[in-house]
């Protein structure tokens, strides 16, 4: 009985100390959960700020790109009749080009 008393007066002396520990430790988590929950709302502001600027590439900036790919697609093909039309008559360069002949009724 002797030796129970001693470890548990042991045990009592030591809890203050173990019930402080506990106290930090608890403080320590409701600091990470509230730096959690900070993150989060930082991750959200960021991410609904993303969506917009991609709503606004894609309502303004995209339909510009289309238009400018469109353009460059008519100029390529352009390019490769008039490289085709120099291929077949180079003398093109000099005299240009001849006119059609007019159809029936023209």
């Amino acid at each position: 009985m002797a030796v129970a008393l001693h470890h548990a007066r042991a045990v009592s002396a030591e809890l203050p100390a173990l019930v402080t520990q506990i106290g930090a430790a608890a403080a320590a988590l409701e600091r990470m959960a509230d730096e959690l929950g900070d993150a989060g709302k930082s991750v959200r502001q960021v991410v609904q700020a993303r969506d917009r600027d991609l709503q606004r590439f894609t309502g303004e900036a995209l339909p510009e790109a289309a238009v400018a790919i469109d353009e460059l697609r008519r100029a390529a093909q352009n390019l490769r009749r008039f490289s085709e039309q120099l291929e077949r008559d180079p003398s093109v360069l000099l005299r240009g080009t001849v006119p059609r002949a007019l159809g029936p009724g023209e």
